[in-house]
């Protein structure tokens, strides 16, 4: 009867890598522009408390990526995520911001976590479990915003040639 327990855990390890392994195939209910609308979102908005690397910035706040984050959302749903950010955050200021702004902020963190962006636009109301989709380990290009989670750069402005100062024209005398 040794032989069950044993098995049970291996079995248990083997499903965990697997779950682990489809979170980085499947696609996460957002898309990349909205992830990268929430890293602005975020920098303007949360890193007061939560860091500039989302690590709890030292003044008590949670963490929103790594092993904090994997215990205390990779079970909930990116529902139940984005329904706590949007009527517990900013703290003390609940409901600050827009609808729109709170969605951009949770594709972000799931980006962060590992998710893949996908085609149909997040709206607040996903079921999808984010341990389905993310394993909480950091991802460095969408944190700091590289790569195609860089911010869209927008051209100048064409305008008239800037000429060098005017030269006044010299004084004649009489």
């Amino acid at each position: 009867m040794r032989f069950f327990p044993r098995f049970a855990s291996l079995l248990a390890a083997a499903l965990f890598s697997i779950t682990c392994a489809r979170a980085q195939e499947v696609a996460g209910p957002f898309t990349q522009q909205q992830a990268v609308a929430g890293r602005t979102a975020f920098m303007a908005n949360c890193t007061g408390c939560h860091g500039a690397t989302m690590d709890g910035g030292g003044g008590g706040a949670p963490a929103l990526t790594g092993p904090n984050f994997q215990e205390d959302w990779l079970n909930k749903t990116a529902g139940q995520l984005f329904r706590f950010a949007s009527t517990n955050m900013p703290l003390n200021m609940a409901g600050l911001l827009s609808r729109d702004t709170y969605i951009d902020l949770v594709s972000f963190i799931l980006a962060v976590n590992g998710a893949k962006p996908g085609a149909v636009a997040f709206t607040g109301d996903s079921d999808v479990r984010i341990g389905t989709i993310a394993d909480g380990r950091t991802v460095a290009a969408v944190l700091y915003g590289e790569g195609p989670y860089a911010p869209p750069s927008f051209p100048a402005k064409a305008g008239p040639a800037k000429a060098g100062p005017a030269k006044r024209p010299a004084k004649k005398r009489r």
